[in-house]
Order: structure tokens, then sequence, then C-alpha cells
């Protein structure tokens, strides 16, 4: 019985597996393939950190 219940599953399995490949290659036959997600690059480091305050008695620019 046990193995009668692995083996349905498996075709079942087999079976949904080959279902998503031909959608698959039904929507990209009708669209293209899908185009690949681009790694999240890290943004460059910020001379100033935000919240930072500048020293006393200074100034950040501008005319004084």
């Amino acid at each position: 019985t046990v193995e009668r219940t692995r083996q349905t599953l498996e075709a079942a399995a087999a079976q949904v597996a080959a279902t998503l490949q031909d959608s698959r290659r039904a929507r990209e036959a009708a669209h293209g393939p899908r185009p690949q997600p681009t790694p999240a690059t890290t943004p460059p480091p910020r001379t100033q950190q935000p919240g930072t305050q500048p020293a006393p008695g200074r100034t950040t620019g501008g005319v004084t």
C-alpha cells in the first residue's frame, strides 16, 4: 500500500512538473523569455552619514 501511494505521488509530481514546463514554454513562445532579475548592488558609500553633525565652529558651505 505504501509503495503504491509513493508511486502515485511520484507520477502526480512528474505530471505537475511536465505541465509547468509546457506552460512555461507556451508563455515564452507567446511573450518571449522572461528577463532575469538583476542582482542587487550595494549603494556607494556616503561621505557623511545621515544624522551626523558637522564639528562645532565649522560651516558646511556658503558665505560667512
